[in-house]
């Protein structure tokens, strides 16, 4: 009897065993990518693993929100993060940024810029920052000098460059026709715009 139970034991202990190992390596954890969001079951070891599964390569400037050589346990929450390139304009000035976020609104928030009421924003705060990066306008309201056809107005516009303030007023350019500054031209506060007929 005491050999039976002997048996019996061991045999109890591998499926405990075997019920351990598959706890351990066939889990639910949650892969966040950018903001796309996948509740994984896996049988990777690792983080570096679960990113090599599912194809997530991760660039040295790229941002993650535990290690890489970090073991897996159920429920853990893995979080990356892009690094994404954007140039930004605001009232004429540009910057060239790095940005971790996912949306317009989010980064925003990170480059501490607080468009002003009635401002001109390039794309809605809704809109997706892809790993392209992305070139990103905002106008606010601001007092600018149109000086054209013999007269000069001052004017509030939230229009980002020249050519936008000129059709804003209708003023239709011919093909000789001069723009100081150029029409691709950022507006910036308190600038003077003239229009020369030719």
């Amino acid at each position: 009897n005491a050999v039976k139970m002997a048996g019996m034991t061991s045999a109890l202990a591998l499926v405990l065993g075997g019920v351990v190992s598959l706890a351990n390596y066939d889990q639910r954890v949650t892969l966040d990518v950018d903001g796309a969001v996948l509740d994984v079951r896996t049988t990777a070891e690792t983080v570096g693993e679960l990113l090599d599964d599912h194809d997530v390569k991760l660039a040295d400037e790229d941002r993650i929100s535990v290690p890489v050589a970090q073991a897996l346990t159920p429920d853990t929450l893995i979080e990356v993060r892009s690094a994404k390139p954007v140039t930004l304009v605001v009232d004429g000035e540009v910057s060239q940024n790095t940005v971790y976020t996912t949306t317009v609104g989010e980064t925003l928030e990170q480059l501490k810029v607080t468009p002003k009421e009635g401002a001109h924003l390039s794309a809605p705060r809704t809109a997706a920052v892809t790993n392209r990066g992305m070139s990103l306008i905002v106008s606010n309201p601001k007092k600018v000098t149109v000086q054209a056809d013999g007269k000069k107005h001052t004017v509030v516009t939230a229009e980002p460059t020249v050519a936008d303030v000129f059709d804003e007023l209708g003023l239709r350019l011919k093909d000789l026709d001069e723009a100081k500054p150029g029409l691709g031209s950022y507006v910036k506060p308190g600038q003077s715009l003239k229009l020369t007929r030719i």
